[in-house]
């Protein structure tokens, strides 16, 4: 394996849940990473944000009631420091864009 380059990827695993419904299994693609530092590991776990909060946003809110949403967002990690940092760099993006203008978002780290 010496000199070879070894492809990484970011699996998520994404369940959306409502009061009184049942849970909603949300398929993501693997997201290959050029490498998994914080701010890669970032940007792949904001994609999947996005997606969510876009088709929640355009169609699925529709089938719920009028109650304001609740995103809680749980990063299960290895015990690297760098699932902390992504998570930091992640929770800025969030605090300065729209994106969850509407939606309390709550973000957790599970090492």
């Amino acid at each position: 394996m010496r000199g070879q380059k070894r492809e990484r990827a970011e699996q998520h695993v994404t369940t959306l849940h409502w009061h009184g419904k049942a849970p909603l299994r949300w398929f993501a693609e693997l997201h290959p990473l050029a490498d998994k530092t914080a701010r890669v590991l970032a940007n792949s776990l904001n994609q999947v944000l996005r997606d969510v909060v876009s088709a929640y946003s355009t169609g699925l809110s529709k089938q719920q009631s009028d109650a304001q949403a609740w995103f809680f967002h749980i990063l299960v990690g290895d015990g690297v420091n760098t699932n902390e940092a992504a998570a930091k760099i992640l929770l800025a993006w969030i605090k300065s864009s729209k994106l969850l203008a509407n939606i309390r978002y709550f973000l957790m780290v599970v090492t």
